[in-house]
């Protein structure tokens, strides 16, 4: 645990703060002054975020009040070093100059964030009156496509896609460069969900009318909503004097000076940005240069392309990663690349159709590069097409370039090629539309170009899995997060590392905080963690071994037999006469739940649960807001209650709270591993360990103090010590093994007599 703060801080929380809340604040902002790294573990519903806010903003503030008074107090005597011996006098120029930069430089600063204040308080209390507009349909915008009749040395054929719009001529925009250098505080998490809810928390607090925020959900805000049939053409490119009509300069700025003047999350500044009829997507690109606090999903940030691209820069700033349990995935899939056989026959094709239209024109250089370029798109298509090995192989990048016939070209040559010759959006018009659309909406060689770039990666970081069944496809696998996470927060200020459990917090250490050429500093990391804020007598963790005919469990992948799926529906039906209100039952996976609910309908089980109460199951996909609202009617108006199925990992795991009836109970139906004969898998498992996921799920029904829940987790499996130490500390400390079901239906029915009794409530 970081040490106590010696002084009483004023967090300005809005509430009276729990113990464990006010000891979480001032280790973070201890973290935060001294420069380190942190790793604070927290369990769900201990008001985690509004901690994180009040500890973080905090400091920010006390920050900036101590370089507003370090330029006030800076009277600097430029006459101080007359009296300086001759000989010194170049030296002396030197340093004066120095100390003169250097205060006018901060007095700048100062003045910029002052006049920042300033117009977001009016924005604030008088906010731009702007009418709803309905924006046109998509087709209306897309001009018809031109060709550039001179490709000889491949330059762009259209101005860059970049925001050329002009700053408006205000103060705040004078001081621009200045104002860019001030810290940021930028939080992350996985889902969008658990964003809006962070904005919804800063809402709470005094900060919010503070603090310039932006949610930069960048790639998001592109519309994902395909236009009608259009007629078949050859070229989509859009070239036009004029570019996007919604890109307006003096719009964009308007909505920027918006989402900054107040917490915005990511639907609240789509729905300005329409009703100002302008981009929210360029809008929120513009307002990351004045951000002091910057909200985004943590793909976003891990990325390193995608930060270029988006002008984040993270050196000197405070990098906040909420619900860290999911880090290692997430790099893994944000830095993994997948190509299929279908992109490689249409990326040849368009490729050589460039080829052939603009040979002539181009020099002998350019010629070169798409040749080779054009042979290993020949070279990848052949490989996969082998019909000698139609199984799966994992091989490494060496060792795949060898068998593809590629290993004598060099990959970063080809890749730098592309990049700066946007190759993959001058094929965009040479795309042939398949027989599903008549309109491609991306080049097939940007797939190729991110594995290209993954085949670049270091030899023990990522294997290549090669899957020539089906459609055939090649997928580069990342193994080794701690590299690209190392090379993303190298340079940060302070790092902040947050979860409801990230143990064995050795194991997160080798993951994420080390690397194959060096270790962040031990003395930089810094532990805290923390117990639940409900006492012991209002969560019952119990571990059930064996079902109501005493079968044993294994819901394994191999265990999930038709006899043991009927022995999870008795168990499931009994519970409903016990526990009152809402169930939260997580799944695996979607595929476990579909399978067990399609084989309780079969045989009758699925009308009995419902007769009892009423059946809700978690859509994979989108819908899921919807659900849990007809969810929460149902458990709020039927006596009965409601029961909703989940899977861990999905929306319902991650960012819904089920606080006070919604869930009474939460059951967790086996262990959240996957296939352990998936390829993926096999490789994984000497780096990652899946285990967390769970945590995150069992936390979902405790959210305020004077909550209760039971945590039952069905599978005999939970009964190992290895599986129970990894469980979170809060459920660890208090937890029952139970051999037999009867055991766990008696501890259930007293701990709810007991709880309904004390707390008047159900």
């Amino acid at each position: 645990m970081a040490n106590s703060t010696q002084s009483i801080i004023d967090f300005d929380f809005p509430y009276e703060p729990y113990n464990i809340q006010r000891e979480f604040m001032n280790s973070l902002y201890n973290i935060l002054q001294e420069g380190k790294i942190g790793i604070f573990e927290s369990p769900t519903g201990t008001g985690k975020s509004l901690s994180l806010i009040c500890g973080a903003l905090k400091w920010l503030k006390d920050f900036d009040a101590q370089l507003f008074a370090k330029t006030s107090n800076n009277k600097l005597n430029i006459d101080s070093n007359n009296s300086t011996e001759s000989t010194d006098w170049v030296k002396s120029s030197v340093e004066k100059t120095q100390e003169q930069n250097t205060s006018f430089d901060l007095k700048k600063l100062v003045q910029a964030r002052e006049l920042r204040k300033d117009k977001y308080k009016k924005l604030r209390e008088n906010p731009i009156d702007t009418k709803p507009t309905v924006l046109p349909p998509i087709e209306q915008l897309v001009t018809k496509p031109t060709r550039k009749t001179d490709d000889d040395s491949l330059s762009d054929d259209s101005a860059p896609d970049s925001d050329n719009s002009s700053e408006d001529n205000s103060d705040l925009e004078s001081c621009r460069l200045e104002a860019e250098h001030g810290i940021k505080i930028i939080y992350c998490s996985r889902t969008h969900s658990q964003l809006s809810q962070f904005i919804h928390e800063l809402e709470k607090t005094s900060y919010a009318d503070s603090t310039q925020e932006i949610n930069d959900r960048c790639l998001e805000l592109r519309t994902k909503t395909k236009s009608s049939r259009q007629p078949r053409v050859k070229r989509m490119k859009e070239s036009t004097p004029k570019g996007c009509p919604f890109s307006l300069s003096q719009r964009i700025s308007q909505l920027r000076d918006q989402a900054l003047s107040q917490p915005l999350d990511i639907e609240s500044l789509v729905q300005k940005g329409r009703q100002a009829n302008t981009c929210a997507y360029y809008a929120s690109r513009q307002a990351l240069k004045y951000a002091q606090l910057i909200v985004m999903p943590y793909q976003l940030l891990l990325h390193e392309r995608t930060r270029k691209a988006i002008g984040l820069n993270l050196k000197g700033q405070i990098v906040i990663l909420d619900e860290a349990h999911n880090l290692p995935e997430a790099i893994s899939n944000v830095y993994s690349s997948l190509v299929t056989l279908r992109q490689l026959k249409n990326a040849l094709t368009s490729l050589q159709n460039y080829r052939d239209r603009y040979q002539s024109r181009l020099n002998a250089r350019n010629l070169l590069n798409v040749k080779q370029l054009l042979f290993v798109l020949q070279a990848l298509i052949t490989f996969l097409q082998l019909k000698e090995c139609q199984k799966e192989e994992v091989i490494s990048q060496t060792e795949f370039s060898f068998k593809a016939g590629i290993d004598h070209l060099n990959m970063f040559k080809l890749i730098a090629f592309c990049r700066k010759n946007k190759l993959s959006k001058k094929l965009m018009g040479f795309v042939e539309p398949d027989n599903e659309s008549n309109v491609s909406l991306s080049s097939p060689l940007i797939s190729v170009e991110l594995f290209l770039e993954s085949l670049c990666n270091f030899e023990e970081d990522g294997r290549i899995i090669v899957d020539r069944k089906q459609e055939g496809s090649i997928k580069f696998l990342l193994l080794n997060a701690g590299r690209k996470f190392s090379e993303a927060v190298s340079e940060v200020r302070a790092l902040m590392i947050v979860g409801g459990t990230l143990e064995p917090i050795e194991e997160f250490h080798r993951l994420l905080l080390s690397n194959s050429t060096g270790e962040i500093e031990r003395s930089r990391l810094s532990h805290f963690s923390c117990g639940h804020v409900v006492r012991k007598e209002q969560i019952l963790p119990l571990v059930a071994t064996a079902g109501v005919s005493n079968l044993e469990l294994d819901f394994s992948f191999q265990g999930r037999t038709p006899k043991m799926l009927e022995e999870l529906a008795r168990i499931i039906l009994q519970l409903l006469d016990i526990i009152p209100k809402g169930i939260v039952v997580f799944f695996p996976s979607y595929a476990f739940l579909s399978t067990c609910l399609n084989a309780w309908r079969e045989k009758g089980f699925l009308d009995k649960i419902n007769s009892k109460k009423s059946v809700f199951q978690e859509p994979r996909g989108t819908g899921v807001e919807d659900v849990l609202s007809a969810y929460t009617r149902s458990v709020e108006l039927n006596t009965g209650g409601a029961i909703i199925f989940g899977v861990v990992g999905g929306k319902l795991s991650e960012g819904m709270n089920f606080s006070d009836g919604l869930a009474r109970a939460v059951v967790m139906v086996g262990l959240p591993y996957p296939n352990i004969e998936s390829p993926e898998l096999k490789e994984k498992m000497s780096y990652l360990d899946d285990q967390a996921g769970g945590n995150t799920s069992t936390g979902r029904s405790i959210r305020h103090i004077g909550d209760y829940s039971c945590v039952l987790l069905l599978d005999r499996r939970y009964a190992r010590e290895q599986v129970l130490g990894k469980l979170p500390s809060w459920l660890r400390s208090n937890i029952q093994v139970c051999k037999e079901f009867g055991q766990v239906a008696v501890n259930i029915s007293k701990f709810y007599e007991i709880n309904c009794n004390h707390l008047n409530f159900v």
